[in-house]
């Protein structure tokens, strides 16, 4: 399968190689194509990936994965072409916040950046998944000392669990994830990110994660 994802920074770059280890074929898009090839994070990736322009990876890719900040998120995805991602799965990891002096304050606090991409390209199914850890889980899920979860939300059924397939190729045992149901249940996991931020801050690292125990 062809991923095409949106963003080159850690979290992009981090699922990059996770796919690629796992047989997929993945591209790149960037605002500025020519530069970013000049990153650390895509200079680890050892030319395996091409980088393209937001809109022409978005075209190619048979799924999408949004890996940008979240605070410009809707509106990069309103400026590609709305053909480019008609009936394909859209993937979002991005937490949208904005930090003020006391912190991050979330920028969607009655709803949430999913739900706001899915009203902004309808014709995709959005699913939002792996904004809930930082990339060193994202990138070793069995690393941890426990187990460990990952969510996905999504109005369509078939599109979620086609994500909890990508998630499970990442390396997420199947029972690891655990699907929310439909796009509005995104709130929970975005409203985390301020439990999450003031965990790292006093754990000192952001290298854990919760897990869900029956």
């Amino acid at each position: 399968m062809l991923v095409a994802i949106l963003g080159t920074g850690s979290v992009a770059c981090t699922i990059a190689l996770r796919l690629l280890g796992a047989g997929h074929e993945v591209v790149l898009g960037a605002r500025n194509p020519a530069t970013a090839t000049d990153r650390d994070w895509v200079r680890e990736l050892g030319g395996k990936v091409e980088v393209v322009s937001l809109s022409a990876a978005a075209s190619a890719g048979e799924v999408v994965v949004n890996a940008t900040p979240g605070s410009t998120t809707v509106e990069m995805l309103i400026d590609l072409d709305a053909a480019a991602l008609t009936g394909k799965v859209l993937i979002d990891t991005a937490n949208a916040v904005v930090f003020g002096e006391s912190g991050p304050l979330l920028m969607y606090p009655n709803g949430s950046l999913a739900e706001r991409i899915q009203q902004a390209v309808p014709r995709a199914k959005v699913v939002k998944t792996l904004n809930t850890m930082n990339t060193a889980v994202q990138a070793d899920p069995t690393g941890m000392a426990g187990p460990t979860s990952a969510f996905v939300s999504g109005d369509d059924p078939e599109a979620r669990s086609l994500v909890t397939s990508l998630l499970h190729d990442m390396g997420w045992p199947p029972d690891s994830v655990i699907d929310l149901g439909g796009i509005a249940s995104a709130r929970g996991p975005e409203h985390y990110f301020m439990l999450f931020f003031g965990l790292a801050r006093a754990l000192g690292t952001r290298r854990f994660n919760i897990a869900v125990v029956r």
